[in-house]
């Protein structure tokens, strides 16, 4: 870090001081990634995959039998 710091301009941070623990960065990121497919937000870029346009939403969110945790910001097509 101390090498990557002193070759770059700016500040280098990591999750820590923003108070996320390495250990829980993976965790985040998928969640993250999930709220955003709920909410029909498209989680590809064109500029990162090289595709004219983000990719269609695809998949299905499966919840228990007995109701489970309702689908945040979901519209009722997608639940």
């Amino acid at each position: 870090m101390k090498a990557i710091a002193a070759a770059l301009d700016p500040p280098v941070t990591t999750s820590d001081d923003f108070g996320i623990p390495p250990t829980a960065r993976e965790a985040l990121a998928i969640a993250v990634l999930g709220v955003l497919c709920a909410d029909g937000i498209p989680i590809t870029l064109p500029q990162v995959t090289g595709c004219s346009e983000p990719a269609p939403l695809a998949g299905r969110w499966c919840l228990p039998a007995s109701g489970g945790m309702p689908a945040v910001g979901a519209s009722e097509q997608n639940r």
